[in-house]
């Protein structure tokens, strides 16, 4: 049987520190019930599509049964990944956005989708001036970190 650890994944765009993101913290499982009912719920709706006239709970098929979690990973893994906003589409995803909360599912013309445009274009472009290189230097790397590791002591993380 084909192993889906062997299935390659691919690498973000921007590299974070290990364990910062939400697809890192997943594929890090290896056994045993995911971490949500509703991914464990996934993965068994894949396991009784594979293997029809088996018990989900059966002994016998934990590796077939893990396979399937691993599989449900991965693809959760890649439907975020394809959602991820980047500094290449966040304006037309805010757009997209911003017409859906002022406008509801009502169709727009032309004339209202392009101020709409322009709108996010300009809002992520200030941001992007604003807040773009606050990570750029060591000293702002290492006082970010020092925050992080405070709030995750005070948490208990």
């Amino acid at each position: 049987m084909h192993s889906l650890n062997q299935t390659a994944v691919p690498e973000q765009a921007m590299q974070l520190p290990k364990g910062q993101t939400v697809i890192e913290n997943m594929l890090g499982w290896e056994r045993g019930p995911l971490p949500t009912p509703e991914l464990e719920r996934i993965a068994w709706q894949l396991f009784t599509y594979r293997y029809p006239a088996v018990d989900y709970d059966s002994s016998l098929f934990s590796d077939e049964r893990n396979d399937c979690r691993r599989l449900t990973l991965r693809l959760r893994s890649a439907f975020l990944k394809m959602d991820r906003w980047t500094i290449e589409n966040a304006s037309e995803k805010l757009a997209d956005q911003v017409a859906q909360l002022v406008f509801g599912d009502r169709r727009l013309g032309k004339t209202i989708r392009e101020e709409v445009r322009e709108y996010a274009d300009t809002y992520i472009a200030d941001a992007w001036g604003h807040f773009g290189r606050r990570l750029m230097y060591e000293k702002d790397v290492k006082a970010n970190d020092a925050e992080i590791a405070q709030e995750d002591m005070v948490n208990g993380r």
